[in-house]
């Protein structure tokens, strides 16, 4: 184990988690909250180094300097993309959010991790809050049920996205229940308690591709947690399974939702899908940049990719989806070594709702946890622990 001397004030090592928890509590709102908090912490983060140096940020650089490499690559494609196809401001104003939004607060992440200000249950548990907070607020409507009346629209007032955030919160939960440290009874009953919430809420959005997504990824996690748990995971899946049956069956408009999803309706998807395709044949190599929409509009009315693999293609092209998949290939790799298999299977189930909407390059709902479970994911947490000057002074008298 590589032991690091970590010098900072107590406070300010205080104020940066404090900064980094509220970051990730603010993801979900997609606001004004979430930027300045990205603010603070990399301006924090940079006053930091007043007191430990550079050195810190560049051993967790290399660290995972293979992701930064492919980091790097995605941001040349768009380089690329946007010189030759003489794009608008918003396209490059797009590659440099992406830099500076999303690749720097990867950068900034994986430094805390390194050197312990964040944890991975520090992370977990602020996910938690800020998703519980989009739901919560909703109980009494699940409880007396009218929140089934409609398609439920959540603080978003988008169904679609609001499914989405209610199938993370639900695994999240699920999660609670069943992790490592489940068998705290206040834990477990607090996790029982947002998985109905969320569940509730998920179905009620009729958001069928994050159905489908916890449809996959929710027996794979119940069925890792059987040897441990046989009845409390038997118990959840029967739940789930009826749960499911009751709403399609009692509720119109879940039932329509879920008739369309057997039909395989792709509400325009196919013929959006088509005319992306047909885009990305014109210019395969680099794509057309990161501004399409109005060459998606002069063929469709609908200017959304609604397909994150594909709107790779079209923006950046072959080059663009190479460097993409090199940088899941690299998270999927290390997380498997890693053992982090949790945040793999979260990661899997982005994916799975991600190939029927957003984009892989722009949209925070999606770009935002992405890049906190990826460098979770990444992350070697029994290599590396680090240490105050206290922590220093007390190992040396020890010694002595």
């Amino acid at each position: 184990m590589t032991v690091i001397k970590f010098h900072l004030p107590k406070q300010f090592k205080f104020f940066l988690r404090a900064m980094a928890c509220s970051l990730v509590i603010a993801l979900p709102f997609d606001n004004a909250f979430f930027h300045l908090f990205t603010i603070i912490l990399f301006v924090a983060v940079s006053v930091s180094f007043k007191w430990t140096g550079f050195s810190h940020m560049k051993a967790a650089l290399i660290e995972q300097k293979e992701a930064h490499g492919a980091f790097a690559a995605i941001w040349a494609a768009m380089l690329i993309a946007n010189l030759i196809n003489g794009q608008s401001d918003e396209a490059w104003r797009t590659m440099l959010q992406f830099a500076v939004r999303y690749w720097l607060l990867f950068a900034i992440f994986g430094y805390l991790l390194y050197v312990r200000i964040m944890r991975f249950d520090l992370i977990f548990g602020a996910a938690l809050i800020g998703l519980s907070m989009h739901f919560l607020p909703f109980a009494s409507s699940i409880f007396d049920l009218s929140l089934f009346e409609t398609r439920f629209r959540g603080v978003n007032r988008n169904p679609n996205i609001t499914g989405f955030q209610a199938a993370f919160l639900f695994m999240l939960s699920l999660y609670l229940v069943f992790g490592k440290k489940s068998n705290q009874s206040g834990l477990r009953a607090l996790g029982a308690l947002l998985c109905f919430v969320a569940f509730s809420a998920l179905m009620a959005s009729g958001n069928r591709s994050s159905w489908v997504a916890v449809g996959v990824t929710a027996p794979v996690l119940l069925a890792a947690s059987y040897g441990k748990y046989p009845k409390l995971s038997l118990a959840f899946g029967a739940a789930m399974v009826g749960f499911c049956a009751l709403a399609i069956t009692q509720v119109e408009g879940i039932g329509e939702r879920f008739s369309l999803l057997l039909e395989g309706n792709s509400t325009y998807r196919f013929d959006i899908w088509k005319n992306v395709l047909n885009l990305y044949i014109e210019k395969p190599i680099f794509g057309h940049g990161l501004d399409v929409r109005a060459k998606m509009l002069a063929n469709h009315f609908i200017y959304s990719e609604h397909n994150v693999v594909l709107s790779v293609m079209v923006t950046m092209g072959t080059v663009g989806l190479m460097a993409y998949l090199w940088l899941i290939g690299i998270v999927y790799r290390t997380g498997y070594r890693n053992r982090r298999f949790f945040i793999l299977l979260l990661i899997s189930m982005m994916l799975m709702r991600g190939m029927f909407a957003f984009d892989f390059y722009r949209k925070q709902i999606f770009v935002g946890p992405f890049v906190l479970l990826g460098v979770l994911a990444l992350h070697r947490p029994m290599r590396v622990h680090a240490i105050d000057k206290n922590a220093e002074l007390q190992i040396k008298r020890k010694s002595a």
